[in-house]
């Protein structure tokens, strides 16, 4: 009975019970397993960065007034005598040389075919510059015979037997000047060798025929290439080329000296400034070109370092008093017009440094601000990107945590499952034996019985066959 209750009990409410939170468990774990999924996808989509907007830059305030100079004060100014002009420049270049001691070396390295001919066309343009048929002492190696002994010599007299001496360069041509020169200067390609012609091409096309040569002597073979290198050297003389024709033929050449040593002293203004002046030179008279761009020159030195703008604004005005000057006190005038200009505008410059440095300051600030913002945003999108990618880690670990525990806890109702069963199972058996039992005992007993009235009977009839025999 005890067993029985227990039994029934265990069935009804512990399996009952536990069946149903196993079954929550395993809705959870499945849950969880669909969370994680989610998750999963969810660390797929990247993260959006933040636009950053810059700020707008501010528009510069005005300059103040130009205070200009009046052509009757520049005449005022003008010394009554004829000033003589500055005396010019040396030929030679300013730039820096290093001496070389050098052994020549036989070029054992294959040549490039393509660089070759490339070099060899750049070489054809320069012949058309400077003519060969005119200038052969320039282009060809010169040989002198060279003989072992005296006796040799007076043989090759009489015979003119050609292996009685030897040939040696007693001077070279350019072509092999300006490859030795090259190699020299660590430009061993053809292609630089071309580069570094084609450069010099540009100034010599602009130059007056008798100046040609000497350009390319004592200043070409002067030029440090291998400090400038060849880009460098091309752009410098591509602006001093804008110029050189517009100056008289005997001035070329030092105007080149005095432009190229400008450049190399003002690396950020040189360049721009010589084209400016080569977009106004055609407005001063020819002859004092020279003068005039070289008191340009001396103005920004002294007074207008890395200010080009106020150069050109102090220039602009005295172009238009040209023509109503006699042409060759223009660059006297000029000198002149500056002073005036400085002394007239010496507030207003104070005023506009003022002005430039504040702006200045502004645009920095503003380009600081956005600098902050856009690393600001990049930091931001990265913490985004890396949170994504741990919920990413943590997504695959609950998952797999999630299916491991769907398993165990499966097997655990199986396990239960099966229990219950036997359970059952041995309840309907232990139910059958028992009613098999009492069915048994219920055929027994009506044996017994049967058997009892049986018995009861067959004594009754044999009495009463034993009286009938009495009887008769």
């Amino acid at each position: 009975m005890k067993h029985s209750f227990l039994s029934a009990l265990e069935n009804k409410y512990y399996y009952a019970v536990s069946r149903y939170f196993w079954h929550i468990i395993i809705v959870i774990g499945i849950l969880g397993i669909g969370a994680g999924i989610l998750v999963y996808f969810w660390t797929l989509v990247p993260p959006k960065e933040r636009q950053v907007v810059k700020q707008p830059t501010p528009p510069k305030p005005d300059y103040p007034q130009l205070k200009e100079v009046s052509l009757q004060d520049i005449i005022q100014a003008l010394p009554k005598k004829k000033v003589k002009t500055e005396k010019p420049a040396s030929d030679k270049t300013e730039e820096d040389y290093e001496p070389y001691n050098y052994q020549e070396e036989q070029n054992v390295v294959g040549i490039d075919s393509v660089a070759l001919a490339n070099f060899n066309r750049v070489l054809g343009q320069t012949k058309m510059l400077i003519p060969e048929e005119k200038n052969t002492i320039f282009w060809e190696d010169r040989y002198q015979k060279t003989f072992k002994s005296e006796r040799d010599k007076k043989m090759y007299k009489k015979t003119h037997n050609p292996n009685l001496y030897t040939l040696t360069l007693s001077r070279s041509g350019f072509k092999t000047r300006f490859i030795k020169f090259t190699d020299r200067q660590k430009l061993k390609s053809y292609y630089d060798k071309a580069d570094l012609l084609d450069a010099y091409n540009h100034i010599i096309e602009h130059l007056d025929s008798i100046n040609r040569i000497t350009f390319l002597e004592k200043i070409g073979f002067n030029i440090s290439v291998r400090k400038l290198g060849t880009k460098e050297i091309d752009k410098r003389m591509s602006a001093i080329s804008l110029l050189l024709d517009k100056v008289p033929a005997k001035e070329q050449l030092k105007l080149f000296n005095i432009l190229w040593r400008f450049i190399r002293n003002n690396p950020n203004d040189g360049i721009p400034l010589i084209k400016y002046l080569s977009n106004n030179i055609d407005k001063v008279p020819y002859k004092t070109r020279l003068d005039f761009i070289n008191n340009v020159l001396k103005e920004y030195v002294a007074h207008y370092n890395n200010n080009l703008y106020g150069l050109k604004e102090a220039t602009n005005h005295f172009y238009e008093n040209i023509t109503k000057l006699e042409p060759d006190i223009v660059p006297l005038a000029l000198k002149i017009y500056y002073k005036l200009y400085r002394k007239n505008n010496y507030e207003r410059t104070r005023q506009i440094e003022k002005i430039n440095h504040n702006y200045s300051q502004t645009v920095a600030n503003i380009e600081r601000e956005y600098q902050k913002e856009l690393a600001q945003a990049k930091a931001d999108y990265i913490r985004a990107n890396h949170k994504k990618q741990s919920w990413r880690q943590w997504s695959y670990k609950g998952i797999f945590a999630g299916f491991v525990s769907l398993l165990l806890f499966s097997l655990v109702l199986l396990i239960l499952s099966m229990i219950r069963n036997v359970n059952r199972l041995t309840e309907a058996m232990y139910e059958q034996n028992h009613s098999f039992q009492n069915q048994l005992s219920r055929i027994m007993n009506t044996k017994t019985e049967n058997k009892g009235k049986q018995k009861t009977e067959n004594m009754t009839n044999l009495g009463e066959n034993k009286i009938e025999v009495d009887d008769n």
